[in-house]
């Protein structure tokens, strides 16, 4: 009964990049959503996978929802649109509890690396059965400190020193694609 309710609250529901109604589509793989876990606004799922897909824009960017820029690490795929916090919850669980059962294809038994590290949703278990342990690396932030991070990636350093402000930064302004400053 329940499911019945919400397939009829996903009737007019249109998608914030194409502007069409999602269950209008023609086809029934193009009738799914791609639910963002941190925003309510509703995207059909191929258009989202597109928009975070897009070469020509940062990570940081792509990552993000595409009207109020939340930023969301993950897609849901369903067949129905959920807005309520509680339910998005439990679709959140379900799915990544699903996902957890089937074998991460990067890391492929072992025989590969996983560019997600461990926030892969996957399974990362190798032939023998024992699962994959998370070695956490000690990185040092552009402000001196120190952070434990299980997966290394360029974009957390760039990220941190952007994050920085320092009272030399803050006398120094953009203008014009070089830097001013002022006295």
């Amino acid at each position: 009964m329940e499911y019945s309710f919400a397939v009829q609250r996903s009737e007019g529901v249109a998608c914030g990049i194409c502007l069409e109604v999602v269950k209008s589509k023609l086809g029934k793989s193009e009738q799914r959503f791609g639910i963002l876990p941190y925003c309510s606004h509703a995207f059909c799922l191929s258009c989202i996978r597109k928009w975070r897909n897009s070469s020509h824009t940062e990570n940081k960017i792509v990552r993000t929802c595409p009207l109020c820029r939340v930023f969301s690490g993950f897609v849901i795929p369903s067949s129905i649109w959920v807005e309520d916090p509680e339910e998005k919850q439990n679709l959140i669980t379900e799915y990544t509890k699903a996902l957890s059962n089937k074998p991460c294809k990067y890391f492929n038994e072992g025989k590969g690396t996983c560019p997600f590290g461990s926030s892969c949703f996957y399974h990362h278990a190798y032939p023998d059965g024992s699962k994959e342990e998370f070695k956490l690396r000690r990185l040092n932030t552009a402000d001196g400190g120190v952070k434990t991070s299980s997966n290394c990636r360029l974009w957390d350093f760039v990220e941190a020193r952007e994050n920085q402000r320092t009272s030399v930064e803050e006398d120094v302004v953009w203008e014009n694609e070089r830097f001013v400053e002022y006295d």
